[in-house]
């Protein structure tokens, strides 16, 4: 919603002022007088950036895999900032894994997007990834990613090779174990 201020007259002259929104948009003024009549468009656009927030999809991912990376760049009402360009790091690889890209420009949405592959581990490590943007005084986004390493194997182990036919108690049964 656009707000007018007060209107003033000199020497046939009307000056008006038009305040913004607290979202981006477009505005059409007309004015008229006499039967004249003249429009101009305004576009309101997003602000400085203020924010980065970083987001990885999954959070979780296996050994070697990979996750979506995008980082939402706002101004100080929360409005997308398109054209800012995000520069991505690891600054915590346990996992030893790699960026698709370590820099991207924001989008109209505001989003700057990589992806993140994860290194070859055994066990399970967390990843700490971050977007920041080179106007000083904007935090950096971070997000953490779990990097497991999923069971790929199964060994059953029977406590005996045999079991009768007739065995139908667990005492003459035979105990299974996975490991």
């Amino acid at each position: 919603v656009q707000e007018f201020g007060a209107a003033r007259q000199v020497a046939n002259q009307a000056t008006f002022t038009l305040t913004a929104a607290t979202v981006p948009g477009t505005a059409t003024v007309t004015a008229s007088t006499g039967g004249y009549s003249g429009t101009a468009t305004v576009i309101f656009t997003a602000g400085t950036p203020a924010s980065v927030a970083l987001s990885v999809s999954p959070a979780s991912i296996a050994s070697s895999g990979t996750a979506q990376v995008n980082a939402t760049v706002a101004d100080a009402k929360g409005n997308p900032v398109s054209g800012v360009t995000v520069n991505f790091s690891v600054p915590t690889n346990n996992s030893g894994g790699t960026l698709g890209t370590t820099s991207a420009i924001t989008g109209t949405n505001g989003v700057a997007s990589t992806s993140y592959t994860a290194g070859s581990i055994s066990g399970s490590v967390t990843d700490t990834l971050q977007a920041a943007i080179a106007t000083s005084g904007v935090a950096a986004g971070t997000a953490g990613v779990t990097v497991t390493n999923p069971v790929s194997t199964i060994s059953l182990i029977a406590s005996s090779p045999q079991l009768q036919s007739s065995a139908s108690t667990a005492a003459n049964g035979v105990t299974l174990t996975a490991v």
